[in-house]
């Protein structure tokens, strides 16, 4: 196949959520011989699907080259990692994971939270980006950097401090991501002569679930939420405090039909027009857990 490090991804986790380990296996194969950068994830990959196929010699020979470069992934992702739970205990997926754990601990200390911006000459607002699990600023900006600034709007990505790899980034702690988000998105509109009102917050997968957070908790009050494939689970727990979802921030879902998150996406949105929320749903029918191939357009639509 032909394309980018993301299409890769994309075409991997079809592979793998289809079933077709084999496909997924040789797509993973394959973005591991053409993106070296990108070994932290390509390697995880071949080893989750070697182990899958019950070909555990495969599997951890994947791990120790991960081992063996200066990337990593976090030890506690490996331990807890259904797909290779055959080799847990083994003395020589512990020598992998003690590296990694030493490799990462490093990492962790260091991290901080990034902004990388995308301005037009002149801009009449901004448009916040929060990434999804294990990935970071640069793989959301793919998806707007070239589409906002030509409709007069500043893009900005927003990296977590959490870190779970390397260029992987995730928002497990929520507290503190909510508190670094709105510091660094609230500093930047003060700025940059912005105000709330001025803003459009998007998120994906578990970026879209703090986006929906945020707002709900009135933390950040902008004039429109995008929420892609958002990663959002029990729902009902939001019913209590949807009832005064702030009616200046408009709603929009993004879900694929074929999204493990689409019935609890599904229910979220009904709640909030039940209570009186301007949330509109869009559902994709033939997606997974992934932007869609029109993102641009929808864009364009409805900024």
């Amino acid at each position: 196949m032909k394309g980018n490090f993301y299409d890769y991804q994309k075409n991997f986790f079809e592979a793998y959520n289809g079933g077709r380990l084999e496909e997924a296996l040789k797509i993973a194969q394959e973005a591991d011989s053409i993106f070296p950068d990108k070994a932290c994830k390509t390697k995880y990959w071949k080893a989750c699907m070697q182990g899958l196929l019950g070909r555990n010699e495969q599997a951890v020979e994947a791990l120790e080259e991960l081992a063996a470069s200066d990337q990593w992934i976090d030890a506690g992702l490996l331990e807890k990692e259904e797909d290779l739970k055959a080799l847990r205990g083994t003395s020589r997926f512990e020598k992998v994971v003690e590296v990694l754990k030493e490799r990462g601990d490093k990492a962790k200390k260091a991290s901080k939270p990034v902004l990388l911006e995308f301005a037009p000459e002149k801009s009449d607002g901004v448009l916040f980006a929060l990434h999804m699990k294990m990935t970071g600023a640069g793989e959301i900006s793919e998806y707007f950097r070239e589409t906002v600034p030509t409709l007069n709007k500043s893009f900005v990505a927003i990296q977590s401090s959490q870190t779970v790899g390397t260029g992987l980034y995730c928002w497990d702690d929520m507290g503190l991501a909510k508190k670094e988000t709105s510091s660094l998105i609230k500093a930047y509109l003060a700025k940059r002569g912005f105000t709330e009102n001025d803003t459009v917050i998007a998120g994906a997968s578990q970026g879209g679930r703090l986006v929906f957070e945020l707002v709900l908790e009135r933390i950040l009050i902008p004039r429109m939420a995008i929420i892609v494939v958002g990663a959002f689970r029990e729902v009902e727990k939001y019913r209590e405090k949807i009832g005064s979802f702030p009616g200046l921030c408009a709603l929009r879902f993004i879900v694929g039909a074929r999204d493990p998150f689409a019935n609890e996406t599904v229910k979220l949105h009904e709640m909030a027009r039940e209570k009186g929320a301007n949330s509109q749903l869009k559902i994709y029918e033939n997606m997974g857990h992934s932007f869609p191939d029109d993102f641009d357009e929808y864009l364009r639509k409805t900024l």
